[in-house]
């Protein structure tokens, strides 16, 4: 990820995988409105880039071995998003 900005070629990758990370929390999210589980007023779009852009964050941040707990709290704001 850090040779993202300064390779065309790996920037490009990473914007696919993050396309398709995108897609695949969208898909998600849209089948768990359709049975209720998530709002369906919730523009799943918009939900499905936050927890795409979140879940790299974590995965980021999960390197520096931060307590558990923290992530916990983290994951459980996250999540109050899909309520």
């Amino acid at each position: 990820m850090e040779l993202g900005s300064q390779d065309e070629e790996i920037a490009a990758h990473l914007r696919a995988t993050q396309r398709k990370r995108v897609e695949l929390f969208e898909s998600a999210i849209r089948r768990a409105q359709t049975v209720g589980e998530v709002d369906a007023t919730r523009d799943a779009r918009s939900l499905a880039e936050f927890f795409a852009m979140t879940s790299q964050g974590l995965r980021v941040l999960i390197k520096t071995r931060p307590d558990e707990a923290s992530l916990k709290r983290a994951v459980e704001v996250a999540m109050e998003l899909l309520r």
